[in-house]
């Protein structure tokens, strides 16, 4: 029997990419982009087939809560910001300086600190919640990213988790 806990709350999910991979049973699966999928009891389903768990690296990897129906525009936004963090093998010392400038953003910002996995404390994880969060959170995560002209506004002011 499968626990249920705080993040099966959400009922639907889209594929924000294509899923190549394999089912919780161990079926060959080809998710296109933008199928639906819903949950049930924390798992992940496509037509019936139990494809991941809501928590799963899978899951946060190619699919999105879409209860909003904003679940290919929250992918979206999630897709720039990793793209602009990630460390790319051929990055100029530009480029990389540029990413690092951005980490060293995320990390001083308080508005990412719920989105931040708390079982590595020197190393960032973007957590279940960032990946799941509203499409207007997302979207100043992305200012902090990219260092926007109000990011200072931003990280000094209330963050998502205070009342």
């Amino acid at each position: 029997m499968v626990n249920q806990n705080k993040y099966s709350v959400f009922k639907t999910f889209i594929a924000r990419k294509r899923y190549k991979g394999l089912s919780l049973n161990k079926m060959n699966l080809n998710i296109p982009m933008r199928s639906e999928l819903f949950c049930e009891a924390g798992i992940l389903f496509y037509k019936d087939i139990p494809v991941a768990f809501a928590t799963s690296q899978v899951s946060l990897d190619y699919f999105t809560e879409n209860d909003d129906g904003e679940g290919m525009k929250r992918g979206k936004i999630i897709e720039e910001i990793l793209s602009i963090l990630v460390n790319k093998p051929n990055n100029s010392e530009s480029d990389n300086r540029k990413r690092l400038e951005a980490w060293d953003r995320v990390w001083s910002s308080e508005f990412c600190v719920p989105f931040k996995r708390e079982d590595h404390s020197d190393f960032w994880l973007w957590n279940y919640e960032f990946y799941n969060t509203s499409v207007n959170n997302l979207k100043i995560i992305l200012q902090i990213v990219k260092g926007g002209k109000n990011v200072s506004n931003l990280q000094t002011g209330r963050a998502p988790w205070k009342s």
